[in-house]
């Protein structure tokens, strides 16, 4: 079985599923390129593409029915050209001033911390409200550039922003609004994996529990 992934693709099939108006900007390499980009048309999701050399990677989920387990195999992503990038980029400052951008994932090979952030403060000047979804030094370098619209680490992800250990609730909110309160970000959300997600900003906070999951029954074989 075959799915369309990717951080922002992602968004944007929930966007779409949920009634709003998104489009994917995306670069796309060879026949399995070709083959997401028609696995997202039949989904009805936009896309807007940009074509590269490398192939586009393929991930792979393996499911055993006999015990539930899964394994994931992550490829390593497609290198960017720096005429690629550019490419993308114009896409991205063809967005309606005004609009959100979301920028979601690992930097590509090609793509430095430094393109990110150049990227970042084109689109703010472009009157883009820009959400970041990333980790590590694209993470932290993203929020040195300020007033980001919305970040969205989980809690391994902000401690190692705020350089220090968030192991109970008011410490994860407490580390979100330090950096709410530093001008670099305006909302936080931060994934607490069974416990759900806390939303932070200037005026409060909320957190959303998900309700208990039951593992599925699993009989192995003789």
């Amino acid at each position: 079985m075959f799915e369309p992934g990717g951080g922002g693709i992602n968004v944007a099939r929930a966007i779409t599923f949920l009634g709003g108006s998104a489009t994917a900007i995306f670069p796309v390499g060879g026949a399995t390129g070709e083959h997401l980009t028609a696995l997202l048309t039949d989904e009805h999701v936009p896309v807007d593409t940009v074509e590269t050399h490398d192939w586009t990677r393929q991930n792979l989920h393996v499911h055993v029915n006999a015990s539930g387990e899964q394994y994931r195999f992550v490829m390593p992503g497609a290198a960017l050209t720096k005429e690629e990038l550019r490419l993308l980029e114009e896409k991205v400052l063809a967005i309606a001033p005004g609009s959100l951008l979301v920028i979601s994932g690992s930097l590509p090979p090609g793509i430095s911390v430094d393109n990110l952030t150049q990227l970042v403060k084109n689109a703010q000047q472009h009157g883009l409200r820009c959400i970041v979804d990333s980790s590590g030094d694209a993470l932290a370098a993203a929020l040195d550039v300020g007033n980001i619209e919305l970040v969205k680490p989980n809690q391994k992800e902000l401690s190692a922003l705020v350089q220090r250990d968030l192991s109970q609730p008011d410490d994860v909110r407490l580390a979100a609004q330090e950096l709410i309160r530093s001008g670099k970000v305006q909302r936080v959300v931060v994934s607490l994996g069974a416990q759900g997600a806390l939303g932070v900003d200037a005026q409060g906070s909320v957190q959303v529990v998900p309700p208990p999951m039951k593992k599925p029954e699993h009989r192995r074989r003789r």
